[in-house]
């Protein structure tokens, strides 16, 4: 019967089986698109674009010891040059679903591209979950790692339960600073003591706002098209372009504990087999892996070549983002009491208020990105990745997320030095001598560690913002530096990028203040 689904779903964690019938009425959705043309509401027809800095890529090793095998110049590290999303409109949906146009909402499908810089090859498998190490079967220089999507602005709802170490949260600090936005706030892992695994006890870790992401993993792949996969020898090189399909975009897989989703994955697995594809373009040097995913059911159903089928949470037939959020939303209001008694309910509940086709504008969505490298050998169990690229971006010695380095964060460094050196459990060489050596370091991390040497000591201690001499002060040697580059930008010759405090691609009036709210400050 349209718009009806009976699955029954066996939960695997709490030894009882449930069934779950779902009645779907008329389309909500199809009168809110009325009633927006109607009102004369105009949205963007050009894609949502995030930048990230050309040549900022560099490594954080996670295995124990951090000194694991690699090699960058065999090995292009993952350099993310920029993000792409949108509403987009297939031109012949079952032909090529990448030839097509940016859009204005509503529209049944989304575009994601993420760019990078030089030629970047799908990813090998790493080893791990029953597969072998083969990192570079695709080329030398794959990348892997996830773009993190948060469709409803909501902090409180999505993210990773079982392993908060992949994410975003779990690893920015390893670069030495807080995120600016708001939203991250309590959220980010300064240690490996942080991952608890309670959603109860901060930083909040696992609760990122993460909803879907799409994963970079060898793993996932299940297939090339050979007919249209370059020049046929499996490795991917300048100028081609390539066809992938697998298991690319995945619901946050926190979801899975409290989902009634079934028959395309795991129990509570909301994911689709999803074509990806890989382009080098050789005239800027740049590789654009995109990914083409239904918004709605008749977008699935156009790909199909089906009449529209209704939700019903099973992602093995017509799928979409609004089929994968009505599940949620219906799993939120009729979740079972072993459910709502779990403490780790928060991450789904919220969406119990929430209606589906209010999260279909994907220019209205927030991102997160971590990508990473392979080691040239396997550097031990359970170590899979060299984080290389993150987006967003810190300020290294930005402790407290303001975006520069100021009085605040010196006193933040500083009372970490003093309350953890010699401290049994966080100083590894027990002794009281000015430097905290990290146990285990590569798993474990330190905020406060900037330059990722396993030791937070003296040469951590963070430069204020406006030291452009690097002498620890700001005085009148860095005024005049700033002033040597005044009202010059990017691309001239006066520029100097170091005074480009505020990264806005000028020096202006904006960096001059950053420098004089620090002026004599280590003096």
């Amino acid at each position: 019967m349209q718009g009806f689904g009976r699955r029954v779903i066996s939960c695997i964690g709490s030894g009882f089986r449930r069934v779950a019938i779902r009645c779907r009425g008329g389309s909500r959705r199809a009168a809110l698109i009325a009633m927006a043309l109607t009102a004369g509401l105009a949205f963007a027809q050009s894609p949502l674009v995030f930048t990230d800095p050309v040549g900022d890529a560099g490594v954080r090793r996670t295995d124990l010891g951090a000194d694991g095998p690699i090699d960058p110049n065999a090995h292009r590290l993952p350099d993310l040059v920029e993000i792409r999303l949108g509403p987009w409109t297939v031109t012949d949906p079952q032909t090529d679903l990448f030839d097509g146009t940016w859009t204005a909402a509503p529209a049944d499908f989304v575009r994601i591209d993420l760019v990078f810089d030089g030629l970047v090859n799908p990813p090998g498998t790493l080893g791990c979950c029953g597969d072998s190490f083969d990192p570079f079967r695709y080329g030398p220089h794959p990348v892997f790692g996830y773009l993190e999507i948060d469709l409803d602005a909501d902090v409180n709802t999505g993210g990773e339960l079982d392993w908060p170490q992949l994410m975003y949260t779990g690893n920015i600090a390893r670069w030495g600073g807080m995120p600016t936005e708001p939203r991250f706030a309590g959220r980010v892992a300064q240690s490996l003591a942080d991952f608890d695994n309670d959603t109860t006890t901060p930083p909040l870790v696992e609760l990122s706002g993460t909803d879907f992401t799409v994963e970079l993993l060898g793993w996932n792949i299940t297939s090339v098209d050979p007919s249209i996969a370059g020049d046929g020898d499996l490795v991917f090189e300048e100028g081609e372009t390539w066809v992938l399909d697998g298991w690319f975009f995945p619901r946050a897989h926190g979801y899975e504990h409290f989902s009634f989703a079934c028959c395309s994955g795991l129990e509570g697995q909301y994911i689709a087999d999803v074509t990806m594809q890989f382009r080098h373009d050789p005239a800027t040097a740049r590789t654009t892996v995109s990914v083409v995913y239904p918004l709605t059911n008749a977008g699935s159903a156009a790909m199909r070549g089906e009449q529209v089928e209704g939700d019903d949470g099973d992602a093995s037939n017509q799928n979409s983002i609004e089929e994968a959020l009505d599940d949620l939303i219906f799993s939120a209001t009729n979740a079972p009491t072993q459910w709502q008694q779990d403490a780790d309910f928060v991450i789904i509940e919220p969406w119990e208020s929430k209606v589906a086709s209010d999260y279909l504008d994907p220019t209205q969505w927030r991102v997160a990105a971590a990508f990473a490298c392979s080691y040239s050998e396997p550097a031990g169990p359970d170590v899979v990745l060299a984080w290389t690229d993150m987006y967003g971006n810190v300020t290294p010695g930005d402790y407290d997320g303001d975006g520069t380095v100021g009085a605040a964060d010196l006193a933040a460094f500083d009372a970490y030095l003093v309350a953890s050196d010699g401290v049994t459990g966080i100083d590894a060489d027990g002794l009281v001598n000015g430097a905290v050596h990290l146990p285990n370091f590569g798993p474990n991390f330190s905020l406060f560690d900037r330059n990722y040497d396993g030791v937070v000591d003296a040469a951590d201690r963070p430069l204020p913002t406006g030291d452009l001499d690097g002498d620890g002060d700001v005085d009148l040697a860095d005024l005049a530096v700033l002033l040597a580059s005044y009202d010059a930008c990017a691309g001239e010759g006066a520029y100097t990028p170091a005074a480009d405090l505020d990264d806005s691609g000028c020096v202006d009036l904006a960096d001059l203040a950053l420098l004089l709210a620090n002026y004599g400050m280590g003096t």
